[in-house]
Formats: structure tokens, C-alpha cells, sequence
């Protein structure tokens, strides 16, 4: 995983990047791996009906400019402007 956030990292130039997966009993999306994240945010976890109302609520891009200022978000590097998120 490591491998394919770095590819994505580079190719994107990206600063921060990183892969959650569903843990199937308690329904819950969980931080994989990343890169670039601030130190100990990358236990961040989501309930899965969670996630996709925050992803349907933007209108199915995931794209979030200026995600500071939304109450919702859940920062993982306090030097991040803008996220997407692709499901």
C-alpha cells in the first residue's frame, strides 16, 4: 500500500495521501497507510454509512476546497487546503 501512495503522491503531486478500508465487523472505514499525515492522526476511523453521506453530500466528487472551514471535517495534517475524497 505504501508502494501505491507513493505512485499516487508523485504522479498527483500530492503532499498527503492515504488508503482506509472497511473493517467488516464493526462497519467501520480505517486508516490503512498514509503519507504525510501529522503524527498520531492516522488512527482516524469512520463509520461506513458515515462516509458515504459526507461523500453523496458533495455532490459524489468528494471534493472539498477550503475543508477547514467545514465543521465535518476531520483533519489529518493541519496543512491541508483542499481534499478529495474518491470511494
Amino acid at each position: 500500500m505504501q508502494r501505491i501512495l507513493g505512485i499516487a503522491r508523485d504522479y498527483f503531486h500530492l503532499q498527503n495521501v492515504a488508503i482506509l478500508l472497511l473493517d467488516k465487523e464493526p462497519q467501520r472505514l480505517c486508516v490503512r497507510s498514509q503519507i504525510g499525515w501529522d503524527a498520531g492522526e492516522d488512527k482516524i476511523s469512520l463509520g461506513f454509512g458515515e462516509a458515504l453521506r459526507e461523500l453523496r453530500s458533495e455532490e459524489a466528487t468528494g471534493l472539498r476546497p477550503g475543508c477547514q472551514r467545514d465543521s465535518r471535517y476531520i483533519c489529518s495534517a493541519k496543512s491541508t487546503r483542499s481534499e478529495l475524497a474518491i470511494p
